[in-house]
């Protein structure tokens, strides 16, 4: 297994509570769960992924002003990470940090 952390800043807007926060870091962590053995970590599927934690994609209720991800603690890349094809990416809730701007 290949631990993978995400950092987020967020821009919050009207309806943004900590409910909203959770639930991005809960469909990070989904998404990288269904990643299989030797699938690479695409940033912008994080990305995907975080965004649907909107319960209505036309009132968005926050922003994503960037994301990092790496596989080591506070991750300051952007780019997609590789994984082995005896490898395969974990995530969990902690390892997924979000900043509020």
């Amino acid at each position: 297994y290949v631990l993978i952390y995400v950092t987020l800043t967020i821009h919050a807007l009207a309806g943004y509570t900590i409910t909203t926060q959770n639930a991005i870091q809960a469909a990070i962590v989904a998404y990288l769960e269904t990643l299989q053995i030797g699938q690479n970590i695409i940033q912008s599927e994080l990305i995907g992924a975080a965004l649907t934690a909107r319960p209505n994609p036309d009132l968005p209720m926050f922003s994503i002003r960037s994301l990092s991800l790496g596989v080591s603690t506070g991750p300051t890349g952007s780019a997609d990470i590789v994984i082995q094809f005896s490898q395969v990416a974990s995530g969990t809730v902690g390892n997924v940090v979000i900043t509020l701007i």
